[in-house]
Parts: structure tokens; sequence; C-alpha cells
């Protein structure tokens, strides 16, 4: 009868106030095998995240990211240049630990790029699933109106992708993140 009123209580507990914004380092390497061919199988992006929670143990997650890789190529006649900008948004489960928070999500996600070329420019966007898990850990930092935590996760960028039809963006991501909650 215990669990059945703490249960109760969580469902009905009212949300944290705290919002994290967290500044990550976010490396992925891509599926696509025409752009590793390229290009590089792997880049290396500047993001931003705004961790939202919703209740004890749900938050939301947005990230922007954005990184650019040219083509390196002693050889090549042409320089190129593809600049990748993933953007998603999960819904993340937290478990407090003692050192901070861990969190596993899943959401959604668009990938868009930009290609340019001496001879051609193109872009598109590509719809994606993304699933994520880390661990936001307390540096006992603290400042007049929030506090600081580094940000550690793991991630793959899913998405369904035809053979001869566009680019492949689905990845194998990680990031380290320094944030601040206020």
């Amino acid at each position: 009868m215990s669990w059945m009123l703490f249960l109760a209580t969580e469902a009905f507990a009212a949300p944290p106030s705290e919002v994290t914004l967290v500044a990550r380092g976010v490396g992925e390497t891509m599926d696509d095998a025409n752009l590793g061919s390229v290009y590089r199988y792997g880049v290396f992006m500047a993001g931003l995240g705004v961790v939202v929670p919703v209740h004890p143990r749900v938050a939301l997650d947005l990230e922007v990211a954005s990184g650019r890789v040219s083509r390196e190529c002693d050889s090549c006649e042409n320089a190129a240049m593809i600049v990748v900008r993933p953007i998603s948004l999960l819904v993340e489960g937290t478990l407090p630990l003692s050192a901070g928070v861990g969190f596993a999500g899943a959401g959604i996600g668009l990938a868009t790029f930009n290609e340019t070329a001496e001879d051609w420019t193109g872009s598109g966007g590509i719809g994606s699933l993304e699933l994520r898990a880390g661990v936001r850990l307390d540096t006992s930092l603290e400042f007049e109106r929030s506090r600081a935590q580094l940000e550690i996760y793991g991630g793959r960028r899913m998405q369904r992708h035809t053979e001869g039809e566009g680019f492949d963006l689905a990845a194998w991501r990680g990031a380290v993140g320094l944030g601040f909650v206020f």
C-alpha cells in the first residue's frame, strides 16, 4: 500500500523549476560512405542545449548544434565544404545520483546540411529519431544565480534512408558539455 502512495505523490509532484543551459562539444561519426569518401566520417560541432524539467523524473532537452567539414585532398581541383546542423527535441527520464543526475531519452530530430563546392551548392534536411543516455555531474561550482554541471552523453541518430536518395545523416553521437543550472 505504501508504494501506491509513493507513486501517487510522485505523479502529482510539482516539476523542479531549475532550467539548465548547456554549452556542448558534440562529435559525430556519420554512416554515409559517400560523405566519408569526400570529407571525413566524423565531424566536431559546437552545440547549445536547454534542459527543462516537466516532472520530477522527466525533462525536455532541446539541442541545436553546427559543425563544418572541408574536403581534405591535396590532388583535388575543387574545394568543397559541408555544414551539418542537427536539431533535436528529446523527452528524458531522469534518475537522481549521489553526484548528479543520470538520464536516458528519445525524441525527434532534423539534421540539416548545406554543401558548397566551386561548381555546385545543395542543402536539405532529413528527419530522424534520436536516442541518448548520459550523466550530468555536479561540479560544486556555485555562482550568484546558478551552479555548474559537467554533462557527458552518448547517443544514436537514426533515419530511414533509401539508397541513392540524398545523404544518410544517421550517426553515432557523443558530447561533453558545461551546464549552468538556473
